[in-house]
């Protein structure tokens, strides 16, 4: 594959949002989808999993290679809790509806996260109480050939501008009265082809904390033989292009 660094055209120790920002313009030219070539589609992303992964670093590291502790600070908060099957997909912007990341038995769109919501147009009234949340709005499509689980209030998670994650409020799940037809807040079969949207609401988060990215984990089961296997969606909120991302999409 050659040097991570070189086939993305960044520097060892390039920020974050530089390696990001490459890796999709990079994506965008070599999709096959787009007339691109397959094999460098497939380098560039070999070499950005490496990138967040570490590996590229700890390679460089071997080699006497060097790189500053504010990137390598960053490569490792990035890759919290992304799980051992790295990146699965690329995130794009869809002006309609908002983040998406497409993976290989799903696509998930973030389709809107605001933050220190007042929940009483989702939770029932006795719940709600003025409690305020972070809550993100979702939209999934099963693309794959066979029924998939979304268990978005079990395998939500969000990523704080502190570096930490925090999981969803399992006992203030929205309630399906308060929720258009389309939405729902709690578990669903999404069958194959099929598209349903999903709510989940953030616990409590400490003060002066916002939500800098929200993960998603697909377990994918295989008939018969249970969990075969798992997809990550991560979606960075300070990426979201649209001014109404931080409303209730319905």
């Amino acid at each position: 594959m050659g040097d991570p660094y070189t086939v993305l055209g960044v520097e060892p120790d390039a920020d974050e949002s530089v390696v990001r920002r490459r890796y999709r313009s990079l994506l965008k030219e070599y999709h096959p989808d787009q007339g691109g070539s397959r094999e460098a589609f497939m380098r560039v992303r070999r070499a950005y999993e490496a990138v967040v992964s570490g590996e590229a670093e700890r390679e460089r590291a071997a080699d006497g290679g060097t790189r500053t502790a504010t990137g390598s600070a960053g490569a490792s908060e990035w890759t919290a809790g992304r799980g051992a099957t790295g990146f699965d997909g690329s995130m794009g912007w869809d002006e309609s509806r908002g983040l998406f990341e497409e993976g290989e038995h799903m696509t998930v769109v973030l389709r809107g996260v605001v933050e220190n919501m007042d929940l009483a147009p989702v939770v029932a009234s006795h719940r709600a109480d003025g409690t305020r949340r972070t809550v993100a709005f979702f939209e999934v499509r099963n693309t794959s050939d066979r029924r998939l689980p979304w268990r978005g209030h079990q395998h939500a998670r969000f990523v704080g501008t502190d570096g930490y994650m925090y999981e969803s409020a399992t006992h203030l799940r929205p309630h399906a009265d308060k929720l258009p037809p389309r939405w729902k807040g709690g578990d669903m079969e999404v069958e194959a082809g099929a598209r349903v949207n999903g709510v989940v609401i953030c616990q409590e988060l400490p003060a002066g904390v916002d939500v800098a990215r929200v993960a998603y984990t697909q377990q994918v089961f295989g008939e018969g033989r249970g969990i075969e296997g798992s997809e990550q969606f991560v979606f960075d909120v300070a990426d979201a292009a649209s001014a109404g991302f931080d409303e209730i999409p319905f």
